[in-house]
This record gives structure tokens, sequence and C-alpha cells, in this order.
């Protein structure tokens, strides 16, 4: 069973791409502190802020809502140093 939140999950998948939050906002067009909220489940993002965080790490927007295996997605993060899972 996965447990992991969706803030979990955003934080999980900024951390490995390397990025931090303010870089992350910038990159997905979200105001300061707005992925702060997100990554502690205050508050709850609508798709098109799912959509703009998936292009700017690398991934699926499915991978937020509907990966069934949080290493899974982590595998898929597109990294820094140009490796793939």
């Amino acid at each position: 069973m996965d447990t992991e939140t969706l803030g979990q999950r955003m934080r999980r998948l900024r951390r490995a791409r390397g990025m931090t939050q303010a870089e992350a906002e910038a990159a997905a067009g979200l105001g300061a502190d707005t992925l702060a909220r997100y990554e502690q489940d205050r508050r709850h993002p609508p798709f098109r802020v799912i959509e703009g965080l998936a292009r700017a790490f690398g991934v699926k927007a499915d991978v937020f809502t509907g990966c069934k295996s949080p290493d899974a997605a982590e595998a898929i993060v597109d990294r820094k140093d140009g490796r793939n899972g």
C-alpha cells in the first residue's frame, strides 16, 4: 500500500531532480512559497499545477497521481547528471 502523500511525492521528485523549491517554482510558473504549501500538504494543487511540475521535473503527470510504486517514479526522473533511473 502506497502511503506517500502527494506533497511527499512532490518533494521527493524535486530533490531527486536536484532542484530547490524556488527553482522548481520558477520552472513551473508558480509563485514564491507555493510549492512549500503543496509539499507540506497544506494545499492541494489543481491539475494545471501538476502538469507544470511534471514538465519541470521531466516526468509524466500521472507519476504524481497514478504511480503504484514510489521507487518507480524516482527511477524515471531525468537527473541533472544525465542519468535515467
